[in-house]
């Protein structure tokens, strides 16, 4: 199990799509398909960045992530 903190530098859109291109080949996804999940990944937001990237990756990644701050 891999641990990605997206509090720091491995947290970027950019590490993350590195991170999807690894992991994919690892569990075996042709180069198409990890393209195909990069491209659903940089389609819109960061969250939506990280909400397919854990669609696809979270069984495999444990992502800690900003704790909210409190007090608007």
């Amino acid at each position: 199990m891999m641990e990605i903190d997206l509090r720091g530098p491995d947290g970027n859109a950019q590490a993350l799509i590195v991170y999807a291109r690894k992991i994919g080949r690892n569990i075996g996804l042709n180069k198409d398909e990890v393209e195909d999940v990069i491209r659903e990944m940089t389609k819109g937001s960061y969250a939506d960045l990280i909400s397919v990237f854990e669609q696809n990756f979270g069984e495999y990644v444990i992502m800690f992530r900003p704790a909210l701050e409190s007090g608007c």
